[in-house]
């Protein structure tokens, strides 16, 4: 009789864990963007419209150094006070987002090569100095928002022209896809 409660009591308990193991398991999170029509004539996937308005805050934090949003949108930026964090952007005027290549979705994180530029402020120069860039960007979900996983930039060498004209030339390709330069006037949004 101890013998067959026991077992019971056993196997009461290992289905309760079961149950409330797999209902605790959080289901992949759907895509919620749609795609649309690009200004080239192709189509831009969701999965790029959902990557674009997920860090166009980001960079718009950035040029407003909104240190909160900063913060909250990239973890590895939280452990830097509000002032270190204003300091490293201090020098930044503007923080543009221009377009994002090979954007993929696995069902947990979002990637992309992402194009854009910071005009520096420069004390003694004339006119503006845009600085390009490009990044290889991972975004994951943390609760109802896209954070920032990685972020690893593309560098070539500041004297290799070829380095810069790709560049160039992928932001006009951008800016030729999505009808503006910088896609936080993007009417996609």
């Amino acid at each position: 009789m101890i013998k067959k409660r026991l077992l019971w009591i056993t196997f009461l308990m290992v289905t309760f864990f079961s149950i409330n193991f797999v209902s605790g398991q959080q289901a992949p999170y759907q895509i919620t963007s749609q795609p649309i029509l690009a200004k080239d004539g192709a189509t831009i996937p969701a999965e790029e419209r959902e990557m674009i308005r997920a860090l166009v805050p980001f960079f718009t934090a950035i040029t407003n150094k909104d240190v909160k949003t900063i913060k909250s949108m990239n973890p590895g930026l939280r452990y830097l006070s509000d002032e270190q964090l204003r300091a490293n952007f201090v020098s930044l005027k503007s923080y543009t987002l221009q377009g994002l290549e090979n954007v993929t979705y696995d069902g947990e994180k979002l990637k992309a090569t992402a194009v854009y530029s910071a005009e520096i402020i420069k004390p003694g120069t004339i006119g503006t100095n845009i600085a390009p860039y490009q990044s290889n960007i991972g975004l994951v979900r943390e609760g109802d928002t896209w954070i920032i996983s990685e972020w690893e930039q593309i560098k070539g060498d500041s004297d290799d022209m070829k380095y810069f004209m790709d560049i160039f030339s992928r932001s006009d390709k951008a800016e030729k896809r999505y009808g503006v330069k910088d896609l936080a006037k993007w009417d996609g949004l």
